[in-house]
């Protein structure tokens, strides 16, 4: 039980640093390593994609009873706001185009 909700924590604050660099670093004046338009585009996706398969293998989870509701609550709320974040973040990338 205790496992599960350290690997939780664990990559729900990699999953925050991983989607809030951009927005921190571009106020900070620092330019961040992806090169063109289109490598910022498709690391986003990708991040998207790996979002989205996180939360199907975390319903499959609950649903056969390896994680707690609590656990899964939680775990849900955060990764939907990742998704949130990232789908904002794709938008304004495209708008800026």
């Amino acid at each position: 039980m205790t496992m599960s909700i350290a690997t939780i924590i664990l990559f729900s604050i990699a999953g925050l640093c991983y989607i809030f660099y951009p927005l921190i670093s571009k106020k900070q004046g620092i330019s961040p390593s992806w090169g063109k338009f289109e490598d910022k585009l498709a690391e986003l996706e990708d991040h998207k994609l790996g979002i989205f398969a996180t939360l199907r293998d975390m319903e499959a989870d609950y649903a056969t009873n390896k994680i707690s509701k609590e656990d899964f609550e939680h775990a849900w709320l955060t990764y939907k706001n990742n998704a949130i974040n990232v789908l904002k973040q794709i938008d304004l990338l495209k708008s800026e185009k």
